[in-house]
């Protein structure tokens, strides 16, 4: 596959909803994490269930917050964006990272896909992470489990 055809607003916009996505958990920022999802948003990351709309979605601010007593850090490095199927959306590919800020000490990391959809602004149809590498959070994904697809 040869590199992206995605404009460079666009692509600009959808680094700024993965950036306003670590901002609004790092900061427990529950009116800024709602809008970036879509209503019917499907969110899934390895060691947790699948989470169906935008209402369940709003649980995970209070419990990353709960958890991490407000020290951890989410970084997307490696950010490639491709056109998805529809012309409304795109497939993003990122490298999530999670560190305690206050020891230091990685607490997670996944490969994500997220397929961002263009409503009023761009935001999260689906978000799905799959762990790379162990540490304090998330498990390891099998191997088939490292097979993640955006339909």
């Amino acid at each position: 596959m040869g590199l992206s055809s995605v404009d460079p607003v666009t692509k600009l916009e959808l680094h700024e909803v993965l950036s306003r996505y670590c901002w609004a958990l790092d900061h427990h920022d529950a009116g800024e994490w709602e809008q970036l999802f879509t209503v019917d948003a499907r969110f899934a990351k390895c060691g947790m269930d699948t989470i169906e709309g935008r209402a369940g979605i709003m649980r995970v601010p209070d419990d990353i917050q709960a958890r991490g007593h407000g020290n951890w850090r989410h970084h997307f490095t490696n950010i490639i964006v491709d056109r998805a199927a529809s012309g409304r959306e795109m497939k993003v590919r990122a490298f999530l990272t999670i560190r305690d800020c206050l020891t230091g000490d990685p607490v997670a990391s996944a490969d994500c896909v997220i397929l961002m959809r263009r409503t009023d602004h761009w935001r999260i149809a689906s978000f799905e992470g799959v762990s790379v590498c162990k540490g304090a959070g998330l498990p390891r994904a099998s191997v088939g489990e490292a097979e993640v697809r955006v339909h």
